[in-house]
C-alpha cells in the first residue's frame, strides 16, 4: 500500500491543458499532453480524512475545502480509500432513516434539558417507533421579554404502526 503523495482533480487537468484559444495546433496540444505526467498537475498538499472520522467531521471537511471527495487515510498515511460527497449523503439518508417507510415529525420546542426525553416518552405511550431524531437551536432576536430559547426537533418515526392500523379499519 502506498503513501498518498498528492492528488489532482479534473480542475487540475483542466488547468493544465491549453486553453481553446490557444494558439497552438491539435497536433501541438496532444503531444504537449502526451508528455504532461501527474507529478507536473498533482497538488503535494493533500487534505485527507482518517477511516476513522465521523461521518460529520468528513461533510464537514467537504464542506470547507469546497471539494467532491477526500482520499481516506490510515495513522501511516496509506490510502485505504476514497469518500465522496455522494457517500455522505447516502448515509445520511440511511442514518435518517429515509430510506425507509417514514415519517418526519417537527416539532418547535423550548430549548432545555429533557424536552427530547419528554418526546420520547409521548411517543413510547402510544407505541410509535422512533427511526430517527435530529435537533438543532434556533438562532432568534427575542422580540419581547422574557426570551425562551427555542429548538427545532425532527423525529421520523416508523409507519409501521399507521400503515396496521390502517389496514384493520379495511378489513
Amino acid at each position: 500500500m502506498q503513501r498518498v503523495r498528492g492528488i489532482i482533480t479534473s480542475d487540475d487537468i483542466g488547468k493544465a491543458s491549453p486553453s481553446d484559444s490557444s494558439t497552438l495546433s491539435r497536433y501541438e496540444a496532444n503531444y504537449l499532453l502526451g508528455r504532461l505526467k501527474v507529478k507536473d498537475v498533482m497538488k503535494r498538499s493533500v487534505i485527507s480524512v482518517e477511516a476513522d472520522d465521523t461521518i460529520e467531521y468528513v461533510a464537514y471537511k467537504l464542506y470547507k475545502y469546497k471539494v467532491n471527495a477526500l482520499p481516506v487515510v490510515n495513522q501511516e498515511n496509506k490510502l485505504c480509500g476514497i469518500v465522496s460527497r455522494s457517500d455522505i449523503f447516502r448515509s445520511i439518508v440511511e442514518i435518517m432513516g429515509m430510506n425507509r417507510n417514514c415519517l418526519r415529525i417537527t416539532i418547535e420546542a423550548p430549548d432545555k434539558v429533557g424536552v427530547v426525553a419528554e418526546i420520547s416518552n409521548i411517543m413510547k405511550e402510544d407505541g410509535i417507533n422512533i427511526i430517527s431524531l435530529v435537533t438543532k437551536q434556533m438562532v432568534m432576536v427575542p422580540l419581547k421579554l422574557p426570551f425562551v430559547p427555542l429548538s427545532i426537533i425532527m423525529v421520523w418515526i416508523s409507519l409501521s404502526k399507521f400503515a396496521k392500523q390502517a389496514m384493520r379499519s379495511v378489513t
